[in-house]
């Protein structure tokens, strides 16, 4: 049954979105026949093992797309987002990807 009102959630479940994304992946790959689609995560841990930095995306097909850069701000400055974003594309380049999708803002 359809609803004809949309109502907009601020949180969502992420078990529903989970599920968004698998209804998407699904779709894509049978259209598409390419079944590659991997993960892409690396940390930067203090020896407390507290993460100071990350990197988190995914690779499908030629694409890696990343989804979260982030460093501490008491670590920025210090190349470790560099660091990380190289650590990706390289790892991307070796999944045959040829381009990569990163959106930031500049403040």
């Amino acid at each position: 049954m359809w609803h004809e009102h949309a109502a907009i959630e601020e949180d969502p479940d992420p078990r529903e979105v989970a599920f968004l994304e698998d209804r998407i992946n699904e779709f894509n790959f049978a259209a598409t026949g390419i079944h590659d689609g991997r993960l892409l995560a690396s940390f930067l841990r203090r020896d407390t093992g507290e993460i100071s930095a990350g990197i988190f995306g995914w690779t499908w097909g030629d694409c890696c797309e990343i989804r979260f850069l982030w460093v501490d701000g008491s670590e920025r400055g210090r190349g470790y987002g560099s660091r990380l974003l190289l650590a990706a594309e390289r790892e991307a380049a070796a999944r045959g990807c040829t381009q990569i999708v990163l959106s930031t803002h500049s403040f």
